[in-house]
């Protein structure tokens, strides 16, 4: 895990019953990292253990505009990367006109 520095975190809806699911992947690989529930940056917090055990140095992080894990990454990697998604940023582009 030590070598990983590019992630990509999304929340995906399951349904009503399991709701958001919080998944981190490695961009590279595209191998699955973490799974969490819910949608909030707490849900990292198990994740965020793991690095900080490896001594991973992330340098870049891929999110959506609108995911609560932007003020995560800030807190806790300072000098990181925030690569927001492409095509949700045009779709927004497009609402504010």
């Amino acid at each position: 895990m030590e070598d990983i520095e590019d992630i990509g975190i999304d929340e995906v809806y399951i349904g009503a019953k399991h709701g958001f699911q919080t998944v981190v992947r490695e961009l590279l690989s595209g191998r699955v990292l973490f799974v969490g529930e819910g949608k909030s940056a707490d849900r990292l917090e198990p994740f965020m253990k793991k690095l900080k055990r490896a001594k991973v140095k992330l340098k870049n992080v891929a999110i959506d505009m609108g995911n609560a894990c932007s003020s995560w990454v800030k807190e806790n990697y300072p000098d990181c990367n925030i690569v927001y998604d492409h095509f949700l940023t045009e779709v927004q582009n497009y609402k504010d006109l």
